[in-house]
């Protein structure tokens, strides 16, 4: 566990340093799912400096999970995606976050939203979706959650 988090504040840090803010967002995400279950780390030694003051904020519980993520990601938007075409409800997915896909889904954020680029490294592929995403990373809450909103959305009598 030790190695696994010193080798990912190494990439986290050259991902920051060589201006690499979706491959920086990718790991955060995944660092939260390989992490699971081993005391975190300080997130605050790994951030870009214009996302310390968002990680700074996230002992306040009043501001809920949503602005939190986003600060941690250096996102802004529930909605908007980024220079990939990964928009926040991808990064929750991929951390395996149900409790933040939630809110997001309730803030409105696009289920149906697509990657718009390739991307190997991470083994994204053109027009994945949350739920793509959740289901490559074996993500079984995200997926859970995900397919509950697709029901809930055909279904407008709920």
């Amino acid at each position: 566990c030790v190695w696994l988090r010193a080798i990912l504040e190494v990439k986290l840090q050259a991902c920051l340093q060589n201006g690499k803010l979706a491959d920086y967002r990718m790991i955060m995400s995944l660092r939260a799912c390989l992490l699971r279950g081993f005391h975190t780390i300080d997130t605050t030694s790994i951030a870009a400096p214009e996302f310390r003051a968002w990680l700074a904020r996230e002992e306040d519980p009043s501001l809920g999970a949503v602005p939190c993520f986003l600060g941690r990601l250096g996102l802004r938007d529930v909605v908007a995606p980024d220079e990939q075409g990964r928009a926040p409800l991808h990064y929750a997915a991929v951390a395996g976050d149900p409790f933040v896909m939630h809110e997001l889904l309730v803030l409105k954020a696009d289920i149906h939203s697509c990657v718009k680029l390739v991307d190997p490294s991470f083994w994204t592929l053109l027009n994945f979706t949350p739920l793509h995403l959740a289901a490559l990373f074996g993500m079984p809450y995200p997926i859970g959650c995900l397919l509950l909103t697709l029901t809930w959305s055909k279904d407008p009598g709920t």
